[in-house]
């Protein structure tokens, strides 16, 4: 068991589970052994073993440690996807057992999931009062402090970690990727490769290498890990994602048909990854309604429809299927009738879990009824029904994930129905918004005041819309002046004329393209500034936004913004952020305090991108997230210059 755990501690799982296993056959009620082999068999799909460890800890549970006990709920919660239930658990054991370092770690955990970089941290620093030498608590703080913009906390945390595991790999693939982060690439090629050293099947690291490499633009290079990654894959969801990389990296290398070959092995393996399904459709450069694009989205939707049979697959499944449906345009009237019979097995549920997924669904249903003009089918769906269940709104108000991707997107197409009747629309947020302010869900009641902004946009009511906007800190997106797309090739640390200097009248030439300034016009303003819709090519680009801020005095100010994917941000020509980070843009993911000069000031956000969504948000707030302070947004080519 010590051996199995020792593997585990160093990010070696799969080299514990002999170790555990043989832990068990030695004493079938090792409990703690029992429950370090379990989460690995999840992650490795091992579901059957899995299901009969966990039957073993129910048989155990009443000898066993408080804090298995603990675990052990834990569990239960998280399989019968009580969220609720899963925080509730965790509060009640850093109550009982306030010394329990283990406690303190899954609340991180809990925190880290909902992009709570402040909170994470707080408890990490709580667990290392109790046991200083706990080295992956420092692990985890380096990347707090990275992803929070500081970056000699982290190095601080990283040389903590080194020093309680210089003998380990991953201390040193954690420095290589927090340097890949802030673009050190010299620095981060040394870690990652200090990492193989220790251990040459460190996949982790052999990643991270291919990344960088795609990153400065030897592609063929990066093909040569990927593949490494791929050889020394241990179970399915490793391989697809070696599959997915080297596909991606294939069709950077102008090579369709390896391209495809790759994906459509990553999807059999992963059929979950819709941006595999994106990449491997653009693979055949042909229009969305091309008879071959169709038929892969129909193989797609008849395998996913078939997961639903699963009990470990069907949330992934399904969310996929709408996906397709809602955004793709495949099967909606098969996916309506889906949703109505899981619908129908949720309505006399009690689980607090339960009433909020049976909300969503509904929440979804009626997206899909509005793309398909039943409109009659929507009204009925809520009838003396939370669209946000009261119990959960204290489990929202530490959430800090809304991302472009999912909620924003869903919020989007919501909008597009209200805009035939806005009304609706004036009916619905306005309750839901003064439900987050008063439990300070802040994320939640900004990106539906919004959202609510751009209703009133579309019903021409300029008054209500610019208070929503200065409540919020945002500028009517044409505000903003944006320019690309540049082609990427260490686009990150390249530095592109917008850096150099602005010329608004300029005309950039772009191999057989031509970039130039113009207005953010996106198509809606739901504060995200959605550069794939403004330019026309954008895999593997780098764009740019520009605004200045005009402010009555010298005074501090949050900049609060989120990015897919890599990001900087310059104020008055000083850099003040920069983060090499591929992900979902996400509303408040970074801050930063600055201190405006009285009268004008620059900004511009640099944006690099890889596959998929790409863009950024961005807004002007007091250190309590509420917009305004009298600042007053100019564009660029406005009269103020």
């Amino acid at each position: 068991f010590t051996m199995g755990k020792d593997f585990e501690d160093k990010f070696l799982s799969n080299n514990s589970i002999p170790h555990y296993e043989r832990a068990v056959a030695l004493d079938s009620n090792f409990a703690a052994a029992i429950l370090g082999l379990y989460p690995i068999y999840r992650k490795n799909e091992k579901t059957r073993q899995a299901h009969q460890l966990f039957q073993k800890l129910q048989q155990l549970k009443p000898g066993c440690t408080k804090n298995e006990q603990y675990r052990i709920d834990l569990i239960e919660a998280n399989l019968s996807k009580d969220d609720l239930k899963y925080l509730q658990t965790l509060e009640q054991w850093l109550e009982k057992c306030p010394d329990d370092v283990d406690a303190y770690m899954r609340m991180a955990d809990v925190y880290r999931s909902w992009r709570n970089w402040e909170e994470e941290l707080s408890c990490l620093k709580n667990l290392l009062q109790i046991d200083p030498r706990y080295k992956l608590a420092y692990n985890r703080l380096a990347y707090d402090y990275a992803f929070m913009g500081n970056f000699e906390e982290a190095t601080a945390a990283l040389n903590h970690y080194k020093t309680l595991a210089s003998e380990e790999a991953n201390p040193y693939d954690s420095a290589g990727e927090i340097y890949l982060l802030y673009g050190e690439y010299k620095s981060a090629e040394h870690s990652l490769k200090q990492a193989l050293a220790i251990n040459k099947d460190f996949f982790h690291s052999i990643v991270k290498l291919g990344n960088l490499c795609s990153y400065r633009g030897d592609y063929k290079q990066a093909l040569s890990w990927y593949q490494q990654y791929l050889e020394n894959a241990t179970n399915s969801l490793e391989s697809a994602d070696a599959n997915y990389l080297l596909g991606s990296t294939y069709l950077l290398l102008e090579d369709p048909e390896h391209a495809r070959e790759h994906f459509q092995k990553s999807l059999e393996e992963n059929p979950f990854n819709i941006l595999c399904f994106d990449l491997l459709c653009e693979t055949y450069h042909l229009p969305d309604d091309s008879t071959k694009v169709k038929e892969h989205q129909q193989e797609a939707y008849t395998q996913l429809k078939e997961k639903l049979k699963s009990d470990t697959q069907r949330e992934q499944a399904l969310g996929s299927l709408i996906w397709l449906s809602l955004f793709r345009n495949v099967n909606k009237s098969e996916t309506i009738e889906i949703l109505k019979q899981i619908m129908k097995g949720l309505e006399n549920s009690t689980n607090p879990s339960a009433v909020l997924y049976l909300s969503n669904m509904k929440f979804l249903l009626t997206l899909l009824y509005g793309s398909t003009r039943q409109y009659d089918e929507i009204d009925p769906l809520w009838v003396g029904q939370e669209i946000i269940p009261s119990e959960f709104w204290r489990f929202l108000k530490n959430v800090h994930n809304n991302s472009y991707s999912d909620h924003w997107i869903a919020y989007g197409l919501l909008n597009k129905l209200f805009y035939n009747s806005p009304d609706h629309g004036f009916a619905l947020y306005p309750p839901i918004i003064q439900y987050a302010e008063q439990n300070r869900a802040q994320s939640m009641e900004m990106m539906l005041r919004l959202f609510l902004a751009d209703l009133y946009r579309a019903a021409n009511d300029t008054v209500n819309l610019e208070a929503q906007r200065k409540y919020v800190g945002v500028p009517d997106e044409k505000t903003w002046l944006v320019i690309g797309s540049f082609n990427y090739k260490d686009g990150f640390r390249k530095k592109y004329p917008p850096e150099k200097k602005i010329k608004l009248a300029k005309i950039y030439n772009e191999g057989s393209r031509q970039v130039k300034w113009q207005h953010a016009e996106d198509g809606m303003e739901d504060g995200f500034i959605n550069f794939r819709e403004i330019f026309e090519q954008d895999n593997w680009k780098v764009a740019y936004g520009l605004i200045y801020i005009d402010s009555p005095e010298e005074q501090e100010v949050q900049f609060r913004f989120g990015s897919d994917d890599a990001s900087k941000v310059w104020l008055n020509d000083q850099e003040i952020w920069r983060l090499n980070l591929s992900g979902e843009a996400i509303f408040d993911a970074y801050k930063r305090t600055v201190k405006l000069k009285k009268g004008v000031n620059k900004v511009l956000i640099k944006v690099c991108n890889t596959f998929g969504d790409w863009g950024f948000f961005f807004r002007v707030t007091d250190e309590n997230g509420i917009g305004s302070k009298g600042v007053r947004f100019v564009s660029a080519d406005g009269n103020i210059l």
